[in-house]
């Protein structure tokens, strides 16, 4: 049973349209914590920086401003090191205009602690940054890392991933790498109904250190339709509100900084009646490898070959519920854990590691609960 919560912490932020009002992220070894917000509207390029340990007790503070030149800029990551002494603030910024630019687009790295500061800016050669992560490594440089984007015409469509990594002294860029994606299906290979991989923005989940050094890096596809409303007087709107969620993509990053693979694990998922909980995937790790489950439908595989014919969206018939092992290197082995034809209940979220290397999960589905538990290797 959970005691009673030790700490409360309650903040004043400030925070633009479509802007997180705050970020925060855990140490490697999840003893620490970072908090980074905006505290007013006239200090909106100043950024308030809060660590604290495991009982919610302050470290440190410090309020950093923000040096970006770009017309716009958005924080997307922070993150602190196993000590709590250094935060990193991982930042992709742009130009606006009557149109947002994204060909200037530049991503910012700022290193910090108590007493000092350092500030990185980067430009992708004729490529700008869609979306990124920051982390420390297990040797103690730090880096960026994320996916980049190619064409005007779709410019959150990412066309492979890069990262810079720095020296955790004295702060120099001590290597840069891109990779691009080889995908392993193109618009016209896909059947009537399934999301195109030209419409997907692939989000970054996490970058996470592994022991040997290196990082992986763990992203998604998504794709958000709406309705269309009609052209003229008479006709009926066209599409839907709905939400697609497509391919896992893994990105191992050597302790050098070089990005020496990305790999798919293909899904298909369609979330259009409020069933966001079965869909996606769900993620547990420890320094060792990462572990992820997800729910699909069953006619997309045929004899452990992915054949995707059906958008999954939360059946509790026709549900094939699948985990992910990513070892520390980059590579993975993926299983099937079991169909609902029997139990009716597909994944729901909930998934956990435990110290002696047991996967705890939730399966749900309207008012039933299960609780399952296996081994891993």
């Amino acid at each position: 049973l959970m005691d009673k919560p030790e700490q409360f912490k309650s903040f004043t932020y400030f925070a633009k349209e479509n802007e997180k009002p705050y970020l925060f992220n855990f140490s490697e070894n999840k003893t620490k914590m970072v908090f980074c917000f905006f505290e007013n509207a006239e200090g909106a390029k100043t950024a308030k920086v809060e660590v604290f340990d495991e009982r919610m007790r302050l470290l440190w503070e410090r309020t950093h401003k923000l040096n970006v030149k770009n017309d716009d800029y958005e924080i997307k990551d922070v993150s602190v090191n196993n000590a709590g002494k250094e935060v990193l603030i991982a930042i992709r910024s742009y130009t606006e205009g009557k149109k947002v630019n994204y060909a200037d687009g530049k991503v910012h790295l700022v290193w910090l602690n108590q007493y000092e500061q350092r500030t990185h800016e980067q430009q992708l050669e004729k490529a700008w940054a869609t979306d990124l992560k920051c982390a420390f490594n297990m040797e103690g440089d730090y880096l960026m890392a994320g996916y980049y984007g190619q064409s005007s015409s779709k410019p959150t469509l990412a066309s492979g991933t890069f990262s810079f990594l720095y020296d955790a002294r004295r702060g120099y860029l001590k290597n840069s790498s891109t990779l691009e994606f080889r995908e392993y299906e193109t618009d016209d290979m896909v059947k009537n109904g399934l999301p195109k991989p030209s419409d997907m923005t692939d989000k970054v989940r996490a970058l996470v250190p592994m022991v040997g050094g290196n990082l992986i890096m763990i992203g998604e596809q998504e794709f958000k339709s709406s309705v269309i409303p009609p052209k003229r007087r008479g006709e009926k709107p066209t599409g839907e509100d709905a939400m697609y969620y497509r391919d896992i993509i893994i990105t191992n990053i050597d302790k050098t900084g070089f990005i020496s693979g990305n790999a798919y694990i293909p899904k298909r998922q369609k979330d259009y009646e409020g069933f966001e909980y079965y869909n996606s995937f769900s993620m547990t790790r420890d320094r060792y490898g990462i572990y992820l489950m997800f729910n699909d439908h069953i006619n997309n595989y045929s004899d452990n070959a992915f054949t995707p014919n059906k958008c999954y969206n939360a059946d509790k018939l026709r549900t094939q519920v699948n985990f992910v092992q990513i070892f520390s290197d980059g590579s993975y082995r993926w299983s099937e854990v079991y169909r609902t034809r029997k139990n009716k209940m597909p994944f729901f979220e909930t998934l956990y590691l435990t110290t002696t290397k047991q996967i705890i999960f939730l399966g749900r589905y309207q008012d039933n609960n299960i609780i399952g538990k296996f081994e891993i290797r």
